[in-house]
Parts: C-alpha cells; structure tokens; sequence
C-alpha cells in the first residue's frame, strides 16, 4: 500500500520503480497499477502515471509473474526483480484529471 501523492504544478502523481526480469520465455511479468512489464535482462525505469483523482488516498500495489502459453505450465527460473520503488510526481503526468 502506498498513498497517491498530491500534484505539484504541472508535474501529476506518478509511480516509479526499476525492474529486471531472467529467462521470461514461458512467464509473462506485470505490475498494478500498470501493465506488462517487457522483458529486460538489464536494470529498466518504469514510470506509471496515476489518476490525480485520487491523490491523498491509499492505492495497493502489486507484482505478478505469471505463466503464459499452457495452462498449469509450471514456472521454472523464470524471475522479477523490484527496486527503488517510488510514490512521486512527474512532468510526464497530467496533473489535473481531463474535462
């Protein structure tokens, strides 16, 4: 759990953290609030706008490292990685909902 945080000028809520996936050939990766995660093999920023709607208030966040393909295809070495995890602002992100 984190709290959305408040705009600052133009600058809207933003999540931020840095990931880095292995051997994601039978595993998809993602994050919520956000989407698939691309497979990197490397350290990579991602940056999730949110909805300045819902500053101040709580937001949950999770990881999911799933199978793909088959079903009950058991995961092998397949692995997520999470750092750095960020509730900020960030110019990229409307900071005040649309019209």
């Amino acid at each position: 759990m984190f709290t959305v945080p408040e705009p600052e000028g133009t600058a809207g809520p933003a999540l931020k953290f840095w990931y880095r996936t292995s051997d994601l050939r039978a595993a998809t990766a993602s994050s919520t609030p956000g989407a698939a995660l691309p497979a990197s093999e490397r350290w990579k920023q991602r940056t999730i706008c949110l909805d300045p709607r819902t500053a101040g208030r709580p937001q949950h966040l999770s990881f999911k490292l799933g199978a793909s393909g088959v079903c009950d295809e058991p995961l092998g070495q397949e692995t997520l990685h999470v750092d750095d995890v960020e509730a900020t602002t960030d110019p990229s992100c409307p900071a005040a909902p649309p019209p």
